[in-house]
């Protein structure tokens, strides 16, 4: 799988490399690594860039929190185990986030992180992690603004699965997807869902999910084939979604 920097190079990447932030386009300010050449290599060695296929777990819920994972490419989502070991899908990452920052509160993962696409990923420890932000009051504040983002995102989903109705909420989160995800150029989302984690995402149950799809398909807003979902039209979608 190739990567792109931003001096326009590319790398076929194996499956772990030594990472570079300072050319890395996903991160616009590379604190890890410019702290001296010293110091900055012996961080460095602790990194690992690492390439995960689809459906495979970057990592479990309840295994121990040894890091966390700068996401270069690709989707992953985040599910958590609920009533009768049922899972329930929390939120979708996308390239850029950063995976996993619950180190910061538990010794285990409090979720389970699932590659949704081909995913290329940096895995920086939990112990240079915490060095780097001791000593670095900057990145220490964007990483607190990635958390109050995590935080502001849960609060709205809250408050939308008290205040939306069913119908608002499967719409919002068809629209939802299509921003995390993107589409292909025949506009179908570029990820698959069971309906069961589609339900959980819209904070409904699978057959009111499955009714509200199907008035939607016989509306011509949506299309579905091999539950792959085709975006037919946005502005009536954004409608019933109140925006």
């Amino acid at each position: 799988m190739a990567i792109r920097y931003r001096n326009g190079k590319t790398h076929r990447a194996p499956q772990k490399l030594t990472p570079n932030c300072e050319i890395c386009e996903r991160l616009g300010n590379p604190h890890f690594v410019d702290r001296g050449e010293t110091k900055g290599a012996s961080q460095l060695s602790g990194f690992s860039f690492r390439t995960f296929s689809p459906q495979e777990n970057l990592f479990e819920e309840g295994q121990p929190a040894n890091g966390v994972y700068c996401l270069y490419s690709g989707n992953v989502k985040i599910l958590k185990r609920g009533a009768q070991n049922q899972e329930h899908l929390l939120r979708i990452q996308q390239p850029g986030q950063m995976v996993g920052l619950g180190v910061f509160s538990t010794d285990v993962y409090p979720h389970t992180a699932v590659a949704m696409t081909s995913v290329e990923a940096c895995f920086i420890p939990t112990t240079i992690l915490l060095d780097v932000l001791q000593e670095d009051s900057t990145l220490s504040v964007q990483v607190m603004q990635m958390l109050c983002k995590e935080i502001e995102l849960i609060e709205t989903r809250l408050t939308s699965f008290t205040k939306r109705t069913a119908r608002e909420r499967v719409a919002e989160t068809l629209l939802d997807l299509k921003k995390a995800c993107g589409t292909d150029k025949d506009k179908f989302l570029n990820i698959l869902l069971s309906w069961e984690e589609l339900a959980s995402y819209a904070g409904t149950s699978r057959a009111t999910l499955q009714r509200l799809m199907n008035d939607f398909k016989r509306r011509n807003l949506i299309r579905v084939r091999k539950r792959k979902i085709q975006m037919l039209n946005l502005e009536q979608l954004t409608q019933i979604a109140g925006g």
